[in-house]
């Protein structure tokens, strides 16, 4: 899968390049050497908090704990699934060492294997770690932390808590955090559930992570319920501020009110911090229709509502194969500007902010985005920034935009750029050197909304809505009368008909004379409605989004600049959306591991091919199971004792550390761990 995707990639890059012409693509981040699969854990030792007898600390101490792995990395801390550890508990440096701290549940088995989601059902299956001090996370990292990994955690807030302002804070956003030589890193979220509590009413919950860190991944989480209901305090899933990145975000749940992933927005304590090399792939973006004051669910709790996805600064950003589901334009009391779109890439700092900001090599590829007031915003200047300060390089292709709708989650007004519009382009100088390639809209307003003269822009592929009685719902802008010609030529200079930059789109129900600039060399499409363009069956894509492909039969089949369909590639799009890492080994879960005092006895140990149970003394257990576990709990070897000495296989095991385990219908007991060494 991986080299398919990769060559498909490629190739997919290859033809926009070709076709673009003067087009400078978006470089990609680099984030190839944050590894999210499980480490080689051989030799590391296993610290159990609970409250079972014989465990090395209660659930009090679990602080105690995490400061002791840090002595000596290589160490896996197990929580008692379903127990409540109530406190604000940190993650200091690491002096010295190259192993792991790993905090994890006793359930992992239960929970979903490797580069599985989880959701806020299996809560029973998780420890949990609650802040009740809202002035504080339930988890921070301390200056230079780095090497911890967090796996089947629960975090939250108290029930009775109403505002937190972080409830998992990885690095620090305060002047405490000035120079990158204190920001923490190499550290792992995976399949942990994070959330505030549920009700809107009176809460100011402004975010569920800070990645104020480097080398950062959050993989399989999900993380809900992040809203305020005031404008002062937004609430973000995901915040990004005072951290220089790598990050991954990789097939999470993200819900919040403000942002679900909100990146810049604050002043950077880093200098010129810039954050960059971010990828945001497979994960979903909702909003619970329960916020919404239009939806038949609406709770009665006012919800602040901004965007999904926000880029105030980075650098090397990809958006890919991410499904962005239920944005709306605030309610007017909140007096809010934001209009319902999606996804908005805006270059600023803070008014008066006076630091640097920047935004380029962006890359919105293969997502889709639906239910929403607008499409994307893209900001190409800020009035508190150098003018030579532009949005630069951005790749917004093969994306399908369905239900992008004014009327149902717009703000209300009649005209201007949050009507159902697909693309807002505003804050001139640009954006320059933006691709919008083989897109699918079903949008009710306008196509654009352009207030900015940009340069290097191009539409090539796409397939849009443009329905109205008169002029005026096609590529529109401030101060024309007509779409199509009149604004290319005011506010998209370098779209010619020879340059073939404004070509092979299709405008369903648009005036074919108001593009006549663009008609020679370019070719542009205007069939009357949906049913002449040649849809699977476009009736039903509200179902299933592959019905908005085209047939065979299509006018518009293998017709693009490729030798494509016009249109979102569906086939390409459905590879992203489905994409998945492959990890060598699939972890399952910590197994119930107890210390005992019994006369089961292993060995050798270490052990090479084979190793050797001896029962003398506990022959009630004839008959019983022994079961070897990997550290993460994974059964690896189970056989039955039959005799008082069993002989076990390990010759195919690799080299680590195991527990053995003997259980009948009375019980188990537990040997100590046995190394496999090779």
């Amino acid at each position: 899968m991986r080299t398919f995707l990769l060559l498909s990639w490629m190739l997919f890059l290859f033809r926009i390049s070709y076709f673009s012409f003067s087009q400078t693509l978006p470089a990609l981040p680099n984030t190839s050497h944050i590894i999210t699969c499980f480490p080689d854990t051989t030799g590391y030792k296993v610290i159990k908090v609970g409250t079972a007898p014989g465990d090395n600390y209660n659930a009090a101490n679990l602080q105690t704990a995490i400061n002791s792995a840090t002595l000596s990395p290589g160490t896996v801390i197990v929580l008692d699934a379903g127990i409540i550890f109530t406190g604000n508990y940190s993650l200091p440096n690491i002096a010295s060492g190259s192993g792991w701290v790993i905090i994890t549940g006793s359930k992992m088995n239960k929970l979903p294997a490797e580069n599985g989601r989880v959701d806020s059902t299996q809560s029973s299956l998780m420890p949990k770690i609650i802040t009740s001090n809202v002035n504080y996370p339930a988890i921070q990292t301390l200056a230079s932390a780095h090497n911890y990994r967090i796996m089947g955690v629960e975090i939250g807030i108290a029930p009775t808590a109403h505002y937190s302002y972080g409830l998992l804070n990885l690095g620090d956003g305060s002047s405490k955090q000035n120079s990158l030589s204190t920001v923490p890193n190499n550290l792992i979220i995976d399949r942990c559930y994070i959330h505030g509590n549920h009700a809107v009413h009176d809460t100011m919950f402004q975010c569920g992570v800070w990645l104020n860190s480097a080398n950062t991944a959050i993989v399989n989480s999900f993380i809900a319920d992040i809203h305020s209901s005031t404008q002062n305090v937004e609430g973000h899933a995901i915040g990004i501020v005072n951290g220089p990145g790598p990050f991954k975000i990789v097939n999470n749940y993200l819900s919040a009110g403000g942002e679900c992933i909100l990146i810049g927005g604050g002043v950077p304590a880093i200098p010129n911090l810039v954050p960059s090399d971010i990828e945001v792939r497979n994960n979903h973006f909702f909003k619970p229709l329960d916020w919404f004051p239009k939806s038949k669910t609406f709770n009665g709790d006012s919800c602040y509502i901004k965007n999904h996805f926000e880029l105030k600064t980075g650098v090397r950003v990809l958006v890919d194969g991410n499904i962005f589901e239920n944005n709306w334009a605030t309610i007017p009391t909140l007096n809010a500007a934001q209009g319902g779109s999606s996804i908005l890439i805006t270059v600023r700092s803070l008014q008066g902010g006076g630091y640097f900001v920047h935004i380029s090599d962006v890359t919105i590829t293969n997502n889709i985005i639906k239910h929403c007031g607008a499409g994307i915003g893209l900001t190409g200047h800020d009035s508190e920034q150098p003018d030579d300060t532009v949005t630069v390089r951005v790749n917004i292709s093969n994306n399908l935009f369905e239900d992008i709708n004014g009327p149902v989650y717009g703000d209300g007004q009649t005209a201007g750029p949050n009507i159902g519009t697909w693309l807002g382009e505003s804050g001139g100088p640009g954006p320059n050197d933006v691709v919008f390639n083989h897109n699918t809209v079903f949008q009710t307003g306008v196509i654009t909304w352009t207030s900015a003269v940009t340069e290097a822009n191009v539409f090539t592929n796409n397939i849009f809505n443009s329905y109205k009685a008169s002029d005026g719902q096609g590529i529109w802008g401030v101060g024309v009368s007509k779409d199509g010609n009149q604004i290319l030529t005011k506010y998209y200079p370098d779209i010619t008909d020879a340059g073939e930059h404004f070509d092979r789109n299709v405008l369903i129900g648009g005036i074919a004379a108001n593009y006549s600039n663009d008609s020679t060399i370019s070719k542009n499409y205007f069939p009357t409605d949906s049913t002449k363009v040649g849809f699977v069956n476009y009736s039903l894509g509200i179902s299933n989004y592959q019905n908005y492909e085209l047939t065979a039969i299509s006018w518009y089949h293998n017709m693009a600049t490729d030798g494509s369909d016009i249109g979102v590639n569906f086939t390409q799009l459905a590879i992203h959306l489905s994409d998945t890492a492959t990890c060598t080994t699939t972890i399952t879960g910590i197994a119930p591991v107890q210390d005992s005092q019994s006369k089961m006895f292993v060995f050798p140990n270490p052990a090479n091919s084979q190793i050797s149970v001896s029962l003398t003394g506990v022959g009630k257990m004839l008959g019983a199971f022994i079961s070897l576990y990997d550290v993460s709990g994974k059964l690896v070897c189970i056989q039955k004792a039959d005799s008082e000495t069993v002989v076990i296989d390990v010759a195919a095991l690799s080299p680590g550390l195991y527990f053995i385990q003997l259980k009948n219908a009375e019980g188990f007991i537990t040997a100590r761990k046995i190394v496999i060494a090779k």
